[in-house]
């Protein structure tokens, strides 16, 4: 990493910004990352949430599918004992679940390709990566919980 005077530079964990000549951030002592590396790690941030986006997308037009097409109840009650309503819950919490996941896979792809054109770091973008998440598997749970699963 160049030190050189002048270079714009961002914390990898506070996001301080700085153009003076030092490796580590004055502040919290994390790493300073140049424009290079910040845009190198939203190519990353693109590519993993695009990937992650396209798969949660399958997921969830296979749930989907399988909801409509295959788990009839008929056909269902025919092989096994379940209670339409815990049947429900289940395919809406998969719903829940994939939309959730596609959804903070389209947020840091959003990021990454922010952080591609301006290189600079968003202090919140995994902290609402992790909101996304976090909310959709306590969704998930409760779901889970009220289909009796």
């Amino acid at each position: 990493m160049s030190t050189n005077p002048g270079e714009f530079r961002q914390c990898r964990k506070c996001a301080r910004e700085t153009y003076d000549p030092i490796e580590n951030c004055r502040k919290c002592g994390g790493e300073l990352l140049g424009e290079d590396r910040i845009r190198s790690v939203g190519s990353l941030n693109y590519a993993l949430g695009t990937l992650l986006a396209v798969i949660m997308g399958l997921t969830f037009a296979g749930i989907l599918f399988l909801a409509v097409f295959i788990m009839e109840p008929p056909k269902l009650n025919s092989v096994m004992k379940i209670d339409p309503v815990s049947r429900d819950l289940s395919i809406f919490a998969g719903l829940v679940f994939t939309g959730g996941i596609f959804s903070a896979g389209w947020y840091i792809r959003r990021a990454g390709r922010r952080q591609q054109e301006t290189a600079r770091l968003e202090a919140r973008d995994m902290t609402i990566f992790m909101a996304i998440i976090g909310a959709s598997l306590a969704a998930v749970t409760i779901l889970m919980a009220l289909a009796g699963e």
